[in-house]
Formats: structure tokens, C-alpha cells, sequence
């Protein structure tokens, strides 16, 4: 079996916090549109799906934790790099 050596752990951070990042633009992206195009190509006047806007604000408040936490991660990078 082959074992990987992990230096520190900064290729691994650094995907968490790609992954984290991408995730949270896809959410944001995503949650956006869907809020964008429900309230702008709406034909009837009364209807209103609130549980689908709930559920696209609730994406999007998500996208912007991830990229918070990416943030934090990332500031926490490079503010400990100099401790080792």
C-alpha cells in the first residue's frame, strides 16, 4: 500500500478551502437565480411560492457561510505560517 506524506498539511487545507470556495459560489450561483427568476418571470399576480423562496435565501445564506469559513481558513494560513 502506498502512504502519502503530508508536509505540514498545506495541500490539504488548500483543497478544503478550494472546495469550500467553489461549493459556496455554486450555492450563491444557483440560489440567486433561481430567487432572480421567480420573482421577474412570474405570470399570475396571487401566486407566490414561499416555501421555494425560502429554500433559495436559505442557499444562498449557506454559499456566504462557506465562503466566510474559506476566508477564515485562509487568513488562518497564512497568519500560522510563521509559527513552524
Amino acid at each position: 500500500m502506498a502512504t502519502q506524506k503530508h508536509s505540514g498539511g498545506g495541500s490539504t487545507r488548500r483543497m478544503v478551502i478550494t472546495k469550500e470556495f467553489l461549493i459556496g459560489l455554486l450555492a450563491i450561483v444557483i440560489g440567486g437565480y433561481n430567487l432572480y427568476y421567480l420573482y421577474t418571470h412570474k405570470t399570475p399576480i396571487i401566486k407566490l411560492d414561499v416555501t421555494h423562496s425560502v429554500a433559495d435565501i436559505i442557499l444562498v445564506i449557506a454559499g456566504l457561510i462557506l465562503w466566510i469559513t474559506a476566508y477564515k481558513l485562509w487568513r488562518f494560513k497564512w497568519h500560522s505560517r510563521g509559527l513552524f
